[in-house]
């Protein structure tokens, strides 16, 4: 789900806590802290999309606002976002250590890689001095 839809998604699930039908003013979707701005059009299109795939249904949509409520996939679908975030979160704030220790793993692993190459580039050119010296007796 694209991230204008599933703001507008939450907007809903967010008024209608009890699954009621809920008058949003397209002001409010205006507000939303979305990448671009949308126009009313394109907030009819997304919110028509979003009962098309099931995640609300609308009663009406007139000039100023739209008339829907969120159905139990609308409201699944907030609340596994809402979780991930949440764990992540608390994945990140928990375990700093361990973030920690998985960037010293990889300078670790990169330093040896780099070293091994050296070492590598290194016996190829004592093998080739050596082959051309004694090819040269």
């Amino acid at each position: 789900m694209k991230n204008q839809s599933l703001e507008i998604l939450k907007l809903f699930v967010d008024t209608s806590k009890d699954g009621r039908y809920v008058i949003i003013d397209f002001k409010d979707f205006f507000d939303l802290e979305l990448d671009t701005k949308l126009s009313k059009s394109e907030l009819e299109v997304l919110a028509k999309d979003l009962e098309v795939n099931g995640y609300i249904e609308i009663k009406f949509i007139n000039e100023d606002s739209i008339c829907a409520k969120p159905t139990k996939l609308g409201f699944g679908a907030i609340e596994g976002y809402n979780r991930k975030a949440v764990e992540s979160t608390e994945t990140l704030l928990e375990n700093p250590k361990n973030q920690q220790a998985k960037n010293i793993k990889t300078i670790k692993i990169f330093v040896v890689a780099f070293l091994g190459s050296l070492m590598g580039g290194a016996l190829i050119l004592i093998l080739y001095l050596l082959i051309k010296f004694l090819t040269n007796k």
